[in-house]
């Protein structure tokens, strides 16, 4: 059961194919007039104007209130000294070195094996099991610590007591410690602090502009009361232009124009900051609305997109008719033939998961998972890259021996498994209710269970 579940999963397809290019359906008669009204007046969302929306806004930055929050030296200090310590800002790391060690059972050993180190012997030759400590610090080390770093990069330790004997101990890396004074850091405490007051400074504002705001001011009254510079915008589309095609450089910031078109016409809404850091708050007064553009407005790029589209359908129409034909023939040479094209052939296809390409194909992704929805034998057409089209036949069915004893096999068929029992005793229970005539009063159900809203007797 789970074999012939899962053997299509497993199939591997050929094919035979050929690729009709954009041009392949034939010419295309200019259009009339009528055609192309016709097509500007089924395409209004490419053949409109944009919408423009007329805004009042108010806005600032941290540039702003520069002189409202620069730090002190004590308050940069004081930061210092709380970050001097912490990790995550490693002002202060201890020196770290990797260390390898060897243990003993007796000094005299130990020893011996340091005289052979002395005389030539590499550490990992001594023919004893080497310890990898890692990168660790002075401090880790205990007692150990001050002869290992001591030590130059390869050095080896004379012999060490331990908990568990006698150990010699090799420097493999050193990693210098880190120690960032004030001065070294204060530059870049200064920046993080002047962010922290100026968002604290920002989110006053903010306050303070929605109580002017709320107290009866309109966008404009209210911001300058609190310092924010105020402007108008006579209208604007959502790509930032002007209806003369012109940047409109109050709405250049991406996050504020966004919200221009979010924002309802006629409410004021709240304070709200973007990505650079500005605070903006904005009323859309009005709106002009898109408008259908007249036919000599758009005349050139109707007639290009009409051509297009009528150049598709006399491709799509002709690769329909070599579907037809191949199927007929049961091959793809006649199709070629009248194409003025080569067959061409695929590798193994395998069944895909979506419509990503198959490595080493230049048949296309949506070609290939029609090819396989198709029965062995037949034709199927798809679109293909830069307004071509595909024209392909299945040559070739594999089923691939399932790999029955591999883990993900068997996983798959415990939960196949797993939700057929599942699936019983479903059936089973209803089956049991009908042959029984059972029937639910619901509503004495949802007021037992609670589920109608009324829990009392």
């Amino acid at each position: 059961y789970v074999a012939a579940l899962l053997s299509p999963l497993n199939e591997v397809r050929a094919a035979d194919y050929l690729l009709l290019p954009a041009h392949a359906g034939g010419d295309v008669p200019a259009p009339t007039d009528a055609q192309l009204t016709a097509y500007v007046t089924r395409h209004p969302e490419k053949l409109s104007t944009p919408e423009y929306r007329e805004v009042d806004y108010a806005e600032i930055g941290p540039d702003d209130i520069t002189a409202q929050t620069q730090p002190t030296d004590v308050q940069l200090k004081q930061q210092y000294e709380l970050r001097k310590d912490d990790p995550r800002f490693a002002y202060n790391v201890p020196e770290k070195r990797d260390v390898e060690q060897i243990t003993f059972t007796s000094e005299a050993d130990a020893r011996a094996a340091k005289a052979k180190i002395d005389a030539g012997t590499k550490f990992a030759d001594l023919g004893k099991s080497v310890d990898n400590l890692g990168p660790v610090t002075k401090d880790d080390l205990g007692t150990r610590g001050s002869a290992v770093f001591a030590l130059a990069a390869d050095g080896v330790t004379d012999p060490q007591k331990n908990l568990s004997g006698w150990v010699i101990l090799h420097v493999t890396k050193i990693t210098p410690g880190v120690n960032k004074t004030f001065d070294d850091v204060k530059e870049d405490i200064r920046k993080d602090v002047t962010t922290q007051l100026a968002q604290a400074k920002l989110g006053e504002i903010a306050n303070a502009y929605t109580d002017a705001n709320s107290g009866g001011m309109s966008v404009a009254e209210a911001g300058k009361k609190v310092g924010m510079h105020t402007g108008h915008i006579a209208a604007v589309d959502a790509n930032g232009l002007a209806p003369d095609g012109s940047k409109t450089p109050a709405a250049a910031d991406p996050d504020f124009l966004k919200q221009i078109f979010a924002a309802e016409v006629g409410e004021e809404g709240d304070p709200f900051p973007v990505k650079s850091g500005k605070l903006y708050v904005l009323k859309v007064d009005g709106q002009i609305p898109p408008k259908l553009k007249l036919l000599d407005q758009v005349r050139a790029q109707a007639t290009q997109a009409w051509t297009e589209e009528q150049r598709q359908k006399l491709l799509v129409a002709k690769a329909d008719a070599l579907v037809k034909q191949a199927d007929a023939q049961h091959n793809l040479n006649a199709a070629a033939a009248a194409a003025g094209t080569a067959v061409l052939h695929t590798g193994r296809l395998y069944r895909p998961s979506g419509l990503e390409q198959q490595p080493g194909e230049s048949i296309p992704a949506l070609a290939v998972a029609r090819l396989f929805s198709a029965e062995p034998g037949t034709a199927i057409a798809a679109p293909g890259d830069n307004g071509s089209y595909v024209v392909a036949r299945v040559t070739g069915v594999l089923h691939r021996p399932l790999p029955t004893s591999s883990l993900q096999f068997l996983q798959g068929a415990r939960q196949l498994s797993q939700q057929s029992a599942q699936d019983f005793d479903t059936l089973t229970a209803l089956a049991a209710r009908s042959n029984q005539s059972v029937k639910i009063n619901q509503a004495n159900a949802d007021r037992v269970t609670g589920a109608g809203g009324d829990t009392g007797s």
